[in-house]
């Protein structure tokens, strides 16, 4: 499988994981991020590891904020 084929793969996690977080499960979201992160890191696909890297921080801060708000 080429690196085409494992990007392919890692959108399609990152989007998962994205629904997940509009679905306000950060837990499920964020697992499905990181992985998609370690393929793009390993496929070098930098643009997208910057993006992802701003998804999870986003999702960790709105986590952080929602436990303490608790």
């Amino acid at each position: 499988m080429g690196a085409g084929h494992h990007q392919g793969i890692a959108l399609a996690l990152g989007s998962i994981g994205l629904i997940y977080g509009h679905l306000g499960k950060p837990d499920e979201a964020l697992r499905y991020l990181k992985k998609a992160l370690e393929i793009f890191k390993r496929t070098g696909a930098q643009r997208e590891v910057e993006r992802v890297l701003e998804i999870i921080s986003i999702i960790e801060g709105e986590k952080k904020k929602k436990i303490e708000q608790e």
